[in-house]
């Protein structure tokens, strides 16, 4: 990228429309100026219609280094109005950190995980039953679980969990 007044600007804060966020940052790159909208990856659809999408992770925001080309956000319409911020570095310091964990995945909960199928032994990953490990017995239509748990402290029984829940052993 080659470097202009506008990429070497502090960052500055856009309030837009409804569901505007990536149309506004289009908008601001076809006229060269630096726009950022930070994405979380999910899951929209259900059963075999299920897709990977991604939509905006702070809604009705876009970040951008207008510089002293604040006048051109009216250019790009969508409801887009600058939003005063008292400290540009604390600001720019809240983008670096969006961007390296958008880069590092945090925000991609559309991660291919492995099918679930009755009889596959799982271990429950979080809640108060961490660490314990059972059998899937049936899977429901309501994203949870029947596991039958192995036995604790004498004890055996079944369990209905969230599948977000358990990871494969």
């Amino acid at each position: 990228m080659t470097k202009t007044p506008e990429t070497d600007a502090a960052w500055s804060l856009s309030h837009v429309g409804t569901s505007a966020e990536v149309k506004v940052q289009a908008a601001l790159t076809a006229l060269r100026l630096v726009a950022y909208v930070p994405l979380e990856r999910i899951w929209r659809g259900l059963g075999p219609r299920r897709k990977p999408h991604e939509r905006p992770l702070i809604r009705g925001y876009v970040f951008a280094k207008l510089g002293d080309q604040t006048h051109r956000l009216h250019e790009v319409g969508h409801g887009a109005r600058l939003i005063p911020t008292a400290a540009p570095e604390t600001l720019a310091a809240f983008v670096a950190a969006l961007q390296a964990a958008e880069a590092a995945g945090a925000y991609n909960h559309a991660r291919a995980r492995k099918t679930l199928s009755p009889g596959d032994r799982v271990r429950i990953a979080s809640g108060p039953f961490s660490g314990v490990t059972g059998a899937i017995a049936r899977l429901g239509a309501d994203r949870r679980a029947v596991v039958m748990l192995n036995a604790v402290k004498g004890i055996s029984g079944t369990m209905s969990v969230a599948v977000e829940q358990l990871e494969g052993v």
